[in-house]
């Protein structure tokens, strides 16, 4: 079980904890013998489950970027189950540890400047 990193550079920001983010991931090895295979996510208390293609071993998990950036120690627990047809199931768990940036850049000292327009302007230029 693998989880991808949280956004493209791992850091979540404002625009994104406002939203909804997309949880990514890869599960391997998955048994022969698993009737089923359950991926959850837990962030911030909330659980959420993750939809698995058996065949690729990928995994998705919509998750609310509000949560992300609630949750105390920024570590998403992942745990896969596999559950065999006689109900015996097996578990294997990861995570991913992320961080969080919503603060804008710090723009004291920054200044922008028109220049004086200077010559004639013709009328099409006006216009």
């Amino acid at each position: 079980l693998a989880i991808d990193a949280v956004t493209a550079d791992n850091v979540l920001n404002a625009a994104e904890s406002a939203g909804t983010v997309t949880v990514t991931g890869t599960l391997t090895g998955i048994p022969t013998d698993a009737a089923s295979t359950v991926v959850t996510l837990v962030i911030n208390g909330v659980t959420y489950t993750a939809t698995v293609d058996a065949a690729t071993g990928k995994w998705t998990a919509d998750v609310a970027g509000s949560d992300l950036l609630a949750d105390g120690d920024k570590t998403i627990d992942a745990t896969a189950t596999f559950t065999d047809a006689a109900g015996n199931s097996s578990s294997v768990t990861d995570t991913q540890v992320y961080t969080v940036d919503t603060t804008a850049p710090d723009n004291t000292g920054a200044t922008l400047a028109i220049d004086a327009v200077t010559g004639r302007l013709s009328q099409l230029q006006v216009n």
